[in-house]
């Protein structure tokens, strides 16, 4: 009859809604986790951001010698959702944007945030494969200063075909195809002074292996 069937619906809407308001109660409760973790973070993402950011600007310091450099958020309300623009000043030259500067300046900028990363979260070492490749001597000269501040704190694994590069470095490995000289392929141990002997017999080497070919 009606009365049971009435019963038997307010049964099941009272059940449903004893669900409903169940999960109403969880979705408050994960809402509350979010927000806290999402504080957490928040508080540890700026104090992070805040030490390399300072980093940063020492870092450009050392590197440009008297450069300035800081880091900014574009949302500091929002600092997890937020992007971060990057302020430069090379001495005597004005403020400007990363994509105004040359591509060397750029790739310097880059590697002095990279190392800013690190002295916040410090690595046991750092592989460094030829970053140096398409840096005129100028910027080569600022790239070792940069490496050589931060080598105390970190070991450095570079390799690079600058001759500047060896004037910063503790130890010096040559890797030689054995295409020039009859020691074929190996890798070894060299002091500085050996290391310009090996520059030097290479040129006249690869010179007249090119003359050579020429006279042939």
């Amino acid at each position: 009859n009606g009365v049971t069937e009435y019963e038997t619906q307010k049964e099941k809407l009272d059940f449903y809604n004893g669900q409903l308001e169940d999960l109403r109660k969880a979705q408050v409760g994960l809402q509350k986790v979010v927000k806290e973790i999402d504080d957490a973070m928040s508080t540890q993402f700026l104090e992070a951001f805040e030490k390399i950011n300072v980093e940063f600007g020492r870092t450009m310091k050392v590197m440009f010698r008297g450069g300035k450099g800081h880091l900014e958020l574009t949302d500091k309300e929002n600092p997890l959702n937020s992007g971060v623009e990057l302020y430069l000043q090379l001495p005597g030259k004005r403020t400007q944007a990363l994509t105004l500067m040359s591509g060397g300046e750029r790739a310097l900028t880059v590697c002095a945030l990279l190392l800013s990363f690190m002295a916040y979260n410090p690595a046991p070492f750092c592989f460094l494969d030829e970053i140096d490749a398409a840096l005129d001597d100028a910027n080569v000269e600022r790239y070792g200063r940069l490496i050589n501040d931060y080598k105390g704190r970190t070991q450095f694994i570079i390799i690079s075909h600058r001759l500047a590069i060896s004037n910063i470095v503790d130890k010096i490995y040559i890797l030689n195809n054995g295409k020039i000289l009859d020691s074929g392929s190996h890798f070894e141990l060299i002091e500085r002074s050996q290391y310009y002997r090996y520059l030097k017999e290479l040129t006249k080497s690869m010179f007249k292996l090119k003359v050579g070919d020429e006279n042939d």
